[in-house]
């Protein structure tokens, strides 16, 4: 069972820190909004619109990385892994 709340967790992209947000209700992912990124823009843009939704999609991080954005990509799967760990001890 996962805390209901508003989690943020940082983790290393390609060219920067990328800062997740994650809101957490009724046990279910609502949303994940990235707060503060400098990754490569037109490459870490891709991931950093897709992987969210991805995620809320699949309520998982069970999924795919974006090819060209693959650092990008897993610093937002491993930030919103992190959250859904502390959300759920």
């Amino acid at each position: 069972m996962l805390k209901d709340g508003v989690y943020t967790e940082t983790e290393k992209g390609q060219m920067s820190d990328v800062t997740v947000e994650v809101t957490l209700g009724n046990n279910t992912i609502e949303t994940v909004k990235i707060l503060e990124e400098n990754e490569t823009p037109g490459i870490g843009d891709i991931a950093l619109e897709r992987i969210p939704q991805a995620i809320i999609e699949k309520q998982s991080v069970e999924i795919d990385t974006v090819s060209g954005a693959t650092v990008t990509s897993q610093a937002i799967l491993s930030a919103v892994k992190k959250v859904l760990e502390k959300a759920n001890e």
